[in-house]
C-alpha cells in the first residue's frame, strides 16, 4: 500500500494542519483521523511506516519541520492508537489463548474505551478549528475502529483463524482505563453536577455519570467550551492499562430424562442449609456431561418437574443442559452419543438419558413455556377407606375432560402463590388390585397436582376422587408415564 498516495487523494487536512496536531502531542493515527482517512488497513501498518508518509507528504507541501515525534501518550486517544499499547494488549490476549484452549469459529472483539477520550478528542477539535484555516469539521473516523484495525488481524491468528464478526458467540473484551486523566471528565459541567448530586445518597452504590454514554450526552449539550476544560488538553506521563477477558455464550444440550428411582430429587435438594438426598438428576446428567464440554459449570433447565418420590417413565422429561465459559463449543454428534453412554452407564437403574444433542437458544427459550401446553399421563396406586365396587370404578372411569379446581396445595404453600387453578382431567381407567386398592390411570393437563386429585388436600382440589368414591382415599405410588407430545 502506497500510504502517501493515500494521504494525497484522502486526506482532508493539509500538511501544514497535520504539522500543527503533531506539534501538540498527537499520535499518527488521531492526525489520519481528523484527515478523514477512513481505509482501516491504513490503520493497521506500522507506526513507522505511517510517520514515514506523513512526513513525505509534508516535504512535497513544502512544509518544513516535520519530525517523527514520539507520541506515546497521545493527548487525544491517551496512547490507545499508539503501537506500543496495542502490544501489549496482543500480548495479554495471546496468554488468555494459551491458558483457555477457547475452540472458537468466530469472535466478536468488544471495545470498551477510558470516556475521557470523548472529552479530549471535542476539546482538541475545538482548538484545531479555532487555529487552523478550514480544519474539518466532519466527525473523525472512530477510535475503536481504529484499534479494531491494529488489534483484530493479530487475535484472530491467535484464536486459530477465528474470524472477526458482529454478533458472535465468543468475544473478546478489552477494557481500557487511563487513571492520569480519568478525573478529566467531572469537569463538564453536567457531569460535575450529577456526581455532587450523588453526594446525598446515603444507600446503594452510586450511580455511574462519568461514563462513555453519559460523557457524551453531556459533550452534545455543550453551546461553548467550560473554562474548567484545557483546549487543547495536556500532554500525559503515562499510558492506558487494559484489562482482557474472553465471554462465550452459554452452550446447550438438549435431550429427555427417565428417572426410575424413588426418592431421587430433580435438582439437589437443600432444606434450612442442609443438603437432603445423596444426588440428583441434574447431578447424574450435569456432573458427567461438563467435563466434555470444559466448561466452568452448567445449570439445568427441564420442562416441569416430578416429585422426588415419584418416577419418570415413558418417553421422559425434555431437559436442557446449559453449559457455562465452555471452552470445546462445538461437539459432533458421535461425542453426544459418548455423553449419553456415559451418563447411563454410570446411573443405572436410576437415571438415563435419551435424545441427547446439541440445542439452540431457540429451544432453550420455548422449553418451559411448552411444558405448560403438554398433556401428561400418569399411573398411580391409590388406597379406598371404603371397599370398591363396580358402581364406584364406573364413576371414575366416566371420567372425560373434567374441569377440577385446585387452590395451591398445603405442601407447596411455601415456595407458590395461594391462587386457584383450573385444571382438566382428560381421562381416567381403573383396575382393580383388591376390595381397598386400584391401579389408576390419568391423563391430565399440565400442572394438575395429581395427588391431591386423589385424596382433595382437605377440600383444596374439587372434584377429587375421594369425593367421586364418597370415602376417603390415598395415593401410595406415582409415576409419570408419559408427556404427550413431548419435545
Amino acid at each position: 500500500m502506497d500510504l502517501t498516495q493515500t494521504l494525497r487523494d484522502k486526506s482532508a487536512l493539509s500538511a501544514a494542519a497535520l504539522l500543527r496536531a503533531r506539534e501538540l502531542g498527537v499520535c499518527v493515527r488521531c492526525c489520519l483521523r481528523f484527515a478523514d482517512v477512513d481505509d482501516p488497513d491504513v490503520y493497521a501498518c506500522s507506526e513507522d511506516k505511517l510517520v514515514a508518509a506523513v512526513e513525505e507528504f509534508a516535504q512535497e507541501s513544502d512544509v518544513q519541520g516535520f519530525e517523527a515525534l514520539e507520541v506515546s501518550g497521545c493527548i487525544c486517544c491517551v496512547g490507545v492508537l499508539n503501537s506500543s499499547f496495542h502490544e501489549h494488549v496482543l500480548a495479554d490476549v495471546q496468554r488468555l489463548a494459551a491458558e483457555k484452549h477457547y475452540d472458537a469459529k468466530t469472535f466478536a472483539l468488544s471495545i470498551k474505551l477510558p470516556s475521557v477520550v470523548l472529552l479530549r478528542e471535542y476539546a482538541l477539535l475545538q482548538f484545531l478549528r479555532s487555529d487552523v484555516e478550514n480544519f474539518p469539521r466532519k466527525v473523525p473516523f472512530d477510535m475503536k475502529d481504529g484499534l479494531k484495525s491494529l488489534i483484530a488481524p493479530s487475535i484472530s491468528a491467535m484464536l486459530h483463524d477465528a474470524e472477526c464478526a458482529n454478533g458472535s458467540e465468543f468475544a473478546v473484551l478489552v477494557d481500557i482505563k487511563h487513571d492520569e486523566s480519568a478525573n478529566e471528565v467531572r469537569q463538564i459541567p453536567a457531569i460535575k453536577k450529577q456526581l455532587e448530586g450523588t453526594r446525598k445518597r446515603s444507600r446503594g452504590p452510586p450511580p455511574v455519570f462519568d461514563g462513555f454514554g453519559a460523557v457524551s450526552r453531556a459533550l452534545a449539550t455543550l453551546s461553548a467550551m467550560p473554562e474548567t476544560v484545557k483546549s487543547p488538553p495536556e500532554r500525559l506521563a503515562t499510558t492506558p492499562q487494559a484489562v482482557i477477558t474472553f465471554e462465550r455464550d452459554s452452550v446447550y444440550m438438549q435431550g429427555r430424562y427417565l428417572k426410575f428411582q424413588r426418592g431421587l430429587s430433580q435438582t439437589p435438594w437443600v432444606l434450612d442449609g442442609e443438603r437432603l438426598g445423596e444426588s440428583s438428576v441434574e447431578e447424574c446428567i450435569g456432573d458427567i456431561a461438563l467435563p466434555f464440554f470444559q466448561g466452568s459449570s452448567y445449570k439445568f433447565h427441564t420442562a416441569g418437574r416430578e416429585d422426588v418420590d415419584v418416577r419418570m417413565l415413558g418417553n421422559g422429561r425434555p431437559f436442557i443442559l446449559e453449559i457455562l465459559d465452555a471452552k470445546k463449543a462445538y461437539l459432533d454428534q458421535a461425542e453426544y452419543d459418548q455423553i449419553q453412554e456415559a451418563v447411563n452407564a454410570a446411573n443405572k437403574g436410576s437415571v438415563e438419558i435419551v435424545d441427547a444433542k446439541s440445542s439452540t437458544k431457540d429451544y432453550f427459550a420455548g422449553l418451559q413455556a411448552g411444558a405448560d401446553s403438554k398433556k401428561k399421563t400418569y399411573c398411580c396406586v391409590v388406597w379406598s377407606e371404603g371397599v370398591l365396587t363396580p358402581e364406584s370404578i364406573a364413576k371414575i372411569d366416566a371420567i372425560q375432560d373434567l374441569t377440577i379446581q385446585q387452590q395451591t396445595p398445603i405442601r407447596v404453600l411455601h415456595r407458590r402463590t395461594q391462587m386457584t387453578r383450573p385444571k382438566v382431567i382428560h381421562a381416567a381407567k381403573c383396575e382393580v388390585l383388591n376390595k381397598h386398592y386400584m391401579l389408576l390411570r390419568l391423563a391430565t393437563s399440565a400442572g394438575t397436582y395429581v395427588k391431591e386429585f386423589v385424596h382433595g388436600d382437605r377440600g383444596r382440589t374439587n372434584p377429587n376422587v375421594a369425593s367421586i368414591l364418597g370415602c376417603d382415599a390415598d395415593i401410595i405410588q406415582l409415576d409419570v408415564e408419559s408427556l404427550v407430545d413431548a419435545q
